[in-house]
């Protein structure tokens, strides 16, 4: 497919395509910026400041000049010629400032990931150009030209980094084992298909409804902090798609819904001030802020790097990312300095932290190590009667497979 075919689909009488084999670029919320106008002097100035820029790319970029296309998962963005022009000038004028200029690559577009910057640049090449991803330090060149650029990245709905399954160095070199075709099937559930599994906004809704003194308009019973996050980003999308093992089904589940979560209130000497770190905190990090958070860089003689922050509060939630099959959760004893398994799923983790609405330590019910029978879980128990629905109590307790549920149930 040539540009000029490509952006006339994208002005169909649909205002949005789709070009022929791009079947991601009619999904409801796209939103299309058609290209702007490039001005004589920006264009001049081009030509002067790149006298070997091919005329194919020119012609390319003055076509798609600030062209964007927006999906709820993702987009494309390319930069504005004034804009590469304006670079340009800074280059001559301080030739070491610009990495990617300084090795000859001319950036097209540019992504940022909690630190990763992902730019698509062209580099001259014996009178032609061919396309390089630029992510961090490293370099990888792809195999085709910007049309083709263009409409890969349609198929895949904006994708940041969806170049990496196309570039055969790029997969070898970070162990990717997927391909273009599974990425795009990928991406497409994503944004199109219904997720099997939990209605988390219902079940969110549902916790504050049936609980009248979590609403906020009711003055004096506590301020209420409800926030469900956003639902699944690009960079999300992003990061699912190049981890080097699968997400489980409900983790994705829930935060293509709810992308971070904080319940934060005040009641009676109860209280909630928790916050579920983002998926890409989990997942897409550099480091783990495990011994930041802690202060410790070794747990139960384990690597910090295996675990990550699930829940930031009173007592943080840890997950163990080395157990990919399970993503168990630990609950950190401060007294102890120690971790306790808690023997939850991630789904039935979560219903508990909504219905519950995270009343401080609520989680000790569930963890392994902690006596039913201490005067600290029989006051974290009547909290939980408080704070829960009297139909929900019952079911609130009832996987835990703990010896001494008899002792819990006494208690209530």
């Amino acid at each position: 497919m040539s540009l000029n075919d490509l952006l006339t689909a994208l002005r169909g009488p649909s205002g949005l395509g789709p070009p022929p084999g791009v079947a991601l670029a009619a999904v409801a919320g796209c939103e299309y910026l058609p290209p702007k106008k490039v001005a004589r002097a920006d264009l001049q100035a081009l030509r002067d400041l790149l006298p070997a820029l091919p005329d194919d790319l020119r012609d390319g970029l003055v076509a798609v000049n600030r062209m964007r296309l927006r999906w709820p998962g993702g987009q494309i963005q390319l930069h504005a010629i004034k804009a590469l022009v304006d670079a340009l000038v800074r280059h001559v004028a301080h030739p070491t400032q610009d990495p990617l200029l300084r090795e000859g690559l001319l950036p097209l577009a540019c992504t940022s990931h909690r630190g990763h910057h992902v730019h698509t640049c062209a580099r001259f090449v014996e009178g032609s150009y061919e396309l390089v991803l630029a992510l961090d330090t490293k370099r990888w060149t792809l195999p085709f030209r910007l049309e083709e650029y263009l409409a890969l990245a349609i198929r895949c709905a904006g994708a940041p980094l969806w170049p990496l399954l196309v570039a055969e160095a790029a997969r070898r070199e970070l162990g990717l084992t997927g391909s273009f075709e599974a990425l795009e099937r990928e991406v497409a559930g994503l944004l199109v298909a219904t997720s099997p599994g939990v209605d988390w906004h219902a079940e969110l809704a549902q916790a504050v409804a049936g609980r009248a003194w979590m609403r906020p308009e009711r003055p004096g019973k506590g301020r209420l902090l409800v926030d469900g996050g956003a639902p699944m980003s690009s960079e999300m999308i992003a990061a699912h798609l190049i981890l080097g093992h699968p997400v489980p089904a409900g983790v994705l589940n829930f935060y293509r819904q709810l992308d971070g979560t904080v319940l934060s209130w005040r009641r009676d000497g109860l209280f909630a001030d928790s916050r579920i770190s983002g998926y890409m905190d989990l997942f897409w990090r550099k480091e783990s802020l495990v011994a930041k958070y802690l202060g410790d860089s070794r747990l139960n003689g384990r690597p910090e790097g295996k675990y990550r922050v699930l829940v930031y509060g009173e007592y943080p939630i840890f997950i163990d990312m080395a157990a990919l099959d399970l993503y168990p959760l630990y609950h950190w004893n401060y007294s102890e300095r120690s971790l306790h398994r808690i023997r939850l799923t991630f789904d039935e983790y979560m219903l508990r932290f909504m219905r519950c609405g995270a009343v401080q330590r609520w989680e000790r019910l569930f963890a392994d190590g902690f006596a039913a029978d201490t005067p600290v879980q029989q006051d974290i128990l009547r909290a939980v009667r408080t704070v829960c629905l009297d139909q929900e109590l019952e079911s609130f307790l009832a996987p835990t497979a703990r010896a001494d549920r008899r002792a819990v149930a006494a208690a209530l």
